[in-house]
């Protein structure tokens, strides 16, 4: 098993960051142990989403994510 960590920049869109780094290192399957940062979009998919409902939610302003 291969350990990778990542470090991003104000501004960074984590998601494509995240997409390029896997495909830079040949990463098909992985997940993330622990993070520490915040972000100012969170898109979420809520608990009781169903297919048919998927339930996402926006959100904006400073959140923070500290821990696993």
């Amino acid at each position: 098993m291969e350990h990778y960590a990542l470090q991003l920049y104000t501004g960074d869109d984590l998601l494509l960051k995240l997409r390029s780094f896997a495909k830079e290192n040949d990463i098909q399957f992985g997940w993330i142990v622990t993070a520490v940062g915040g972000v100012d979009i969170v898109k979420i998919r809520m608990a009781n989403a169903t297919p048919d409902n998927q339930d996402i939610r926006t959100l904006e302003g400073g959140f923070e994510k500290i821990g696993r």
